[in-house]
């Protein structure tokens, strides 16, 4: 069922295991014997870096570089201080780590030192002392105590599980609520919006940073939905990053029972820092059953708009990315206050892109 070559066994399922080792020549002492292993399921990967101490963690950087780049790590030697070098964790660039250790090691100070690299890189913790289900509340990712920490990926996507407690957790765990409307009647979409005697567009200007005050405060106070095409978003690292604010607040209304339905762009490209990006809000957001897509990507999807409550349409060249929504650069939108106008949108949101 599966072929063994240079140290890689490549299973039928498409799963491709690859042992790596130190150079012969490298290899002194018995502790330099450690083996790496890299597992990797179409986009996704994982690597389970054993006990390699830091002159490993550099000797196996220099030999394989590139080559350690992972989604997904085991942190090396239970969170040792002996370990988790700043020059590892950058080669490998992981989304999130694994940690496995003793629940007392909590209070242990190298510890906090050790979990602090990670997390100054922004890379998000699971631990098999504090199971973590990756659903926000309140902005933060709520935990609940766990020994086992699942991780589930079609190659594309991953969804962090339990093996153990489950109905326990999910009891601790609130649900987001019933949605506050039904969906919008596809009758309403197909009817004539011209032909309706509804008041004339109002239509404000958002130059700049003006765009992230007026998004934030429409979404914040969104009762019935909240429907959005972006062509690219990137939250960075900052909790004080506007979009990072934005993204919250999209969590929040589903919180409150507004229904949320967010495309995003999906490049045809598959090494593209925009695809990238969007992968990334992809993944936190479905796992808050926020309604998410990526699109088709044999049309590109460039339009950047919202459709707030069936009444607010905001559109215009804003991206979600720092630089747009902060002033850094030059940006142009507008905010339409017109039920005509959000009925166009939406009936195009449905025919040209859900």
């Amino acid at each position: 069922y599966y072929t063994v070559r240079d140290n890689i066994i490549k299973l039928d399922s498409g799963v491709t295991i690859e042992v790596l080792k130190l150079p012969e020549k490298e290899i002194k002492t018995q502790p330099d014997k450690e083996n790496v292993i890299k597992v990797s399921y179409g986009e996704i990967s994982f690597l389970f870096a054993g006990n390699i101490t830091k002159p490993l963690e550099k000797k196996f950087s220099k030999t394989h570089g590139k080559k350690l780049e992972s989604t997904i790590l085991k942190i090396p030697s239970h969170g040792s201080i002996r370990s988790s070098s700043p020059e590892f964790i950058d080669v490998v660039n992981p989304e999130f780590g694994l940690l496995y250790t003793k629940p007392e090691s909590r209070a242990d100070k190298n510890l906090k030192e050790v979990l602090g690299k990670y997390t100054d890189r922004d890379v998000k913790l699971f631990k098999n002392y504090l199971y973590n289900t990756l659903l926000f509340k309140n902005g933060n990712l709520k935990e609940t105590c766990n020994a086992t920490i699942t991780i589930i990926t079609d190659g594309k996507n991953y969804k962090i599980n339990s093996e153990k407690d489950l109905e326990k957790i999910k009891n601790n765990i609130p649900a987001p609520p019933e949605y506050n409307y039904k969906e919008i009647p596809r009758e309403e979409l197909n009817s004539d919006a011209d032909k309706d005697n509804l008041p004339k567009p109002e239509v404000i200007p958002l130059l700049n940073e003006e765009y992230y005050d007026v998004a934030r405060d429409i979404i914040d106070r969104a009762e019935e939905s909240i429907y959005m095409v972006m062509f690219f978003v990137n939250m960075g690292e900052s909790k004080r990053n506007p979009v990072n604010v934005l993204v919250r607040k999209l969590i929040d209304a589903r919180m409150r029972g507004v229904r949320v339905k967010i495309l995003l762009e999906r490049t045809r490209a598959e090494n593209n820092f925009i695809l990238w990006e969007n992968m990334k809000v992809y993944r936190w957001l479905s796992n808050t059953e926020i309604n998410i897509k990526l699109s088709n990507p044999k049309l590109k999807t460039h339009d950047k708009f919202l459709v707030v409550d069936r009444k607010f349409t905001i559109i215009g060249n804003h991206n979600w990315s720092k630089t747009a929504v902060d002033g850094s650069q030059n940006e142009g939108s507008v905010l339409i206050k017109s039920k005509n106008v959000a009925r166009k949108f939406l009936r195009y949101f449905y025919e040209n892109n859900w």
